[in-house]
């Protein structure tokens, strides 16, 4: 599920909502607000428009593993 490996990459991570909503515009050039960011994860996934979208898991990976030391 999207929203649980968005939540573990961010703990992981230590990344606020702010960063990580900061990290996936950055990355995927589209737009993601810290509310958009928070509905994805403690939204209800039987809801459409709270699901977590699979562009925002892989912005997010990447965007980690640009941080990380060489």
């Amino acid at each position: 599920m999207n929203r649980r490996r968005l939540q573990d990459m961010m703990e992981g991570a230590v990344l606020s909502d702010v960063q990580a909503a900061c990290l996936l515009m950055e990355e995927s050039g589209r737009p993601c607000g810290v509310r958009t960011l928070q509905h994805w994860l403690k939204g209800d996934a039987s809801k459409v428009s709270n699901r977590c979208p699979d562009w925002a898991v892989l912005a997010l990976e990447q965007g980690l593993k640009k941080r990380l030391p060489s």
